[in-house]
């Protein structure tokens, strides 16, 4: 996230507990534009960072917990998946082909989830 974007979501958090009372107090306060967090609060836009992983990402986010889950099943049981394995998951659940690298950035992207159980 970019630091600019910490910011707003931190003046929409203090807009949402009623911390500021305006749009403009939370942008003044957050030295954010005003009509960058008007949009976000009032219209519920989103940023382009967040517009492109929504729009570009084959499974929501529950779909990929499950996925992770199920990574994390066959780990226990002494067999993790291959790259192979977990791609043709992905495309049996969806009942179309993936891009040639969609695992290796699904593994990238949610490596965190991925590393700490």
């Amino acid at each position: 996230m970019a630091p600019n974007e910490k910011d707003i979501d931190s003046a929409l958090n203090d807009l949402k507990q009623g911390i500021v009372p305006s749009v403009l107090q939370a942008a003044k306060k957050w030295n954010v534009s005003y009509t960058t967090l008007n949009r976000r609060f009032r219209h519920g836009q989103v940023s382009v960072e967040e517009f492109h992983h929504n729009s570009q990402s084959l499974l929501i986010e529950a779909q990929e917990d499950a996925l992770i889950n199920w990574i994390e099943t066959c780990k226990r049981a002494s067999v993790p998946p291959t790259h192979a394995q977990v791609r043709a998951f992905v495309e049996q659940f969806l009942g179309h082909d993936i891009g040639n690298n969609w695992v290796t950035r699904f593994v990238t992207r949610r490596k965190d989830d991925l590393v700490r159980r």
